[in-house]
């Protein structure tokens, strides 16, 4: 579904619905406590990286994380990215609309967002979408997936600025196959912050005892486990 409406920029603007919404969870997914205590330790980090290939439970993390910022009263809002983002005036229609839910308002109320966004190069976006954020003043989180899609350098400089004056109330927590050009070193460095990487994201042996305990018409002794697990490396897919 899409929502189209005209704005001061020009022709009609069109949001797909369906990218701002998490995927929907699948029953059986195991709970990556050690990760999410990792995550949202006392000192946490400003920015959480998922880099791993596919099947390696980047979105379920995601999800997961998602759940706990709720849990802590975070507002949140998910965006996930595709090829077509690359044009600007379409990944700055649909982070508008990112804004706009970690708001609180509707797709529709999105459009009146978009209408006060910046249109000249003197106001930047980053600097128009952080003033939004610093004046909701609320604890946030905003959920970005399959960053590598994106590869247009305007953008990628769009998320180095961000992260370089992203507000005290706002957490970003992104998955991608790859690491672009977006910052993310000195912010390591820096401690503001985490990259998880497909080692990291592996199912430990408790995990992976876990997951086959738990599922039904299923029965695999010790030995085969350990034979499994050692075959898989843990790539919770596999």
């Amino acid at each position: 579904m899409s929502v189209a409406r005209s704005t001061k920029a020009g022709p009609a603007a069109e949001i797909y619905a369906h990218k701002l919404f998490a995927p929907p969870g699948y029953q059986g997914a195991i709970l990556r406590t050690a990760i999410l205590d990792k995550i949202f330790a006392k000192d946490r980090p400003r920015i959480v990286f998922l880099q791993a290939p596919a099947g390696h439970g980047k979105s379920t993390l995601l999800q997961q994380a998602k759940s706990v910022c709720e849990a802590e009263g975070m507002q949140t809002s998910w965006l996930t990215f595709d090829d077509a983002d690359n044009d600007i005036r379409r990944f700055s229609i649909h982070f508008q609309a990112l804004l706009a839910a970690a708001l609180g308002t509707s797709i529709d109320e999105a459009v009146v967002l978009q209408n006060d966004a910046p249109s000249t190069p003197e106001r930047r976006r980053t600097d128009w979408f952080i003033e939004h954020l610093i004046r909701f003043g609320r604890p946030v989180g905003l959920f970005l997936d399959e960053l590598q899609s994106l590869t247009n350098k305007f953008i990628l400089a769009f998320f180095r600025d961000l992260f370089d004056h992203l507000p005290e109330n706002v957490m970003i927590f992104i998955g991608s196959r790859s690491t672009p050009e977006i910052g993310l070193s000195r912010l390591v460095v820096n401690k503001q912050a985490l990259i998880l990487s497909s080692d990291d994201l592996r199912f430990s042996t408790a995990e992976a005892t876990q997951f086959f305990s738990e599922a039904q018409h299923l029965w695999i002794n010790e030995d085969e486990l350990r034979s499994i697990y050692r075959q898989t490396e843990g790539w919770p897919a596999a």
